[in-house]
């Protein structure tokens, strides 16, 4: 066979195979397999593939993707949810932080969404529908991707082996980015309430003011907190934050009341004072349960101790009808409504008798929030005046005269020495300004005294302007670190030092 001819033998071969290939594409147009559909944006293409196949999925739905804010996916997601499809969602937390972000929506709106923790970016971008198709490329789900972004994706149809691929990683992702980790932060996000005056606080102080209350309540395991601080001469919110872990509680510093225990101590004795029942050289004697003997304290041991037996006998020496007037004029009876500020109405009684006069005078009969308290707190320090809170600027928020400034000196020295020798000791040693202070704890469940409310209210100045700081926590947990206690002299104390030194730009 000469050379000549094994090449038009090949030829031949070649033409055939050709001829026939061409044939069996022709007329079996069933037989082929669709292997994949590309799409290019800026342009509606991407978003109507995935809008069509989030429609068409009959049984499930898995997506991977960095951002969600395309209407129209994001009404189909629902749609298809309230059908029955299920639906998991997993997305980049940096970027379900943004405004214009649709992942708190859908979480409200009771889709399957999680935010990924694991790795520093979650930054893919596919989808997996009923185990038939697999949608990817640089498409983001978002409206910019459509109609401003050079994006692209790609769909493949029925790739057993793509789709498997795929479908294990989500698996895995899914996996390591837990439920329990994903619904802190969507509770985390959805309850946390911020406010700052900017020339006062900068936005970089603000940050770590929310995360140094972040970190304390995931240290103390607690159910949340609040950091408030004001300007103690006009009122003005300076910074407020109110974070929770649980969906059924409401904002803290304005919404959530509690009996502050301790901290409603100071203005029986600030009272008290300005009637002249008492003096600073006056003396309290006391059955001791340690000694099992009286004790007799001065005026500073009395809030340095926390006594609640020499409070009650400073309150017995009131009139109930003063003690209740006394409170009324500090805000207590009635909720803080202006134009930036408007709280949950206080649980106070119309009137005291004598036992619930005494109990009030230890923070156990009435129940007021945070924003109420810290109000009140600046008054006693203040020079004498009742400020209302608000945070946006007003023309003017006139004081209301409470006590003398004589009484709000001696309020001082006695808050000081809390801090030096008594619960807020913590405090003292952390702060790098002088701080002068009153802590509270609050029993929330009688059967159980490590379930508790902890408060600690304080003074400090700074660039020649006084202001008030208010720190509570909501269930703190004993750690080993505070020796199994929960008081607030534990957790509170130095958290409130961190946050001073914060605003003092000393940290």
């Amino acid at each position: 066979m000469t050379r000549k001819f094994k090449y038009s033998l090949c030829g031949l071969v070649i033409i055939l195979i050709l001829a026939a290939s061409t044939y069996i594409c022709t007329n079996n147009q069933d037989d082929v397999e669709l292997v994949g559909q590309v799409a290019f944006s800026p342009s509606k293409e991407c978003e109507d593939i995935i809008v069509n196949l989030i429609n068409e999925s009959k049984e499930k739905i898995d997506v991977a993707v960095y951002a969600i804010n395309n209407d129209n996916i994001v009404k189909a997601l629902k749609s298809a949810d309230k059908k029955g499809i299920k639906i998991r969602i997993l997305t980049d937390k940096l970027q379900a932080r943004q405004k214009s972000s649709k992942v708190l929506d859908l979480y409200q709106s009771g889709l399957n969404i999680r935010v990924h923790s694991k790795y520093k970016i979650e930054h893919n971008k596919f989808a997996i529908f009923d185990n038939k198709y697999v949608i990817t490329g640089s498409y983001n789900w978002t409206n910019p991707a459509s109609k401003k972004n050079s994006e692209n994706c790609l769909l493949s149809v029925e790739n057993e082996d793509i789709i498997a691929d795929y479908q294990s990683r989500f698996d895995y992702l899914w996996r390591i980015n837990t439920k329990k980790k994903s619904d802190a932060w969507f509770l985390n996000k959805l309850n946390t309430k911020e406010y700052y005056a900017r020339g006062f606080i900068t936005n970089k102080q603000q940050k770590k003011i929310k995360r140094t209350l972040e970190d304390a309540i995931d240290t103390f395991d607690a159910k949340g907190g609040s950091v408030i601080i004001m300007n103690a001469d006009n009122g003005q919110i300076i910074s407020q934050t109110s974070i929770n872990t649980d969906k059924n509680i409401m904002e803290y510093s304005q919404n959530f009341i509690y009996s502050g225990g301790s901290v409603i101590k100071p203005f029986v004795i600030a009272l008290a004072l300005e009637n002249k029942i008492i003096n600073t050289d006056s003396v309290f004697e006391v059955f001791d349960t340690i000694s099992s003997e009286n004790q007799k304290l001065s005026l500073d041991d009395v809030l340095v101790k926390s006594s609640n037996a020499a409070i009650m006998q400073i309150a017995e020496k009131l009139s109930t009808n003063g003690l209740h007037s006394f409170f009324e004029k500090l805000g207590f009876s009635k909720p803080i409504q202006n134009q930036s500020i408007k709280t949950t109405k206080p649980l106070f009684a119309p009137s005291f008798n004598k036992d619930q006069a005494l109990q009030a005078a230890i923070g156990t009969n009435f129940r007021v929030t945070p924003m109420h308290l810290i109000a009140a707190y600046a008054s006693l320090i203040n020079g004498g005046h009742y400020y209302e809170p608000y945070a946006e600027k007003q023309s003017s928020n006139e004081g209301k005269y409470i006590i003398s400034e004589n009484t709000s000196e001696i309020m001082n020295e006695l808050l000081r020495k809390v801090v030096q020798k008594g619960t807020a000791k913590q405090a003292d040693k952390l702060s790098k300004v002088k701080l002068n202070a009153i802590t509270g704890t609050n029993v929330k469940d009688a059967r159980n005294k490590n379930i508790v409310v902890t408060t600690l209210i304080g003074n400090f100045n700074y660039k020649r302007k006084s202001y008030v700081i208010l720190v509570m926590l909501d269930e703190p947990k004993p750690i080993e670190e505070t020796h199994g206690f929960v008081s607030a002299g534990w957790n509170v104390a130095p958290l409130a030092a961190q946050i001073i030194n914060i605003v003092a730009k000393k940290s």
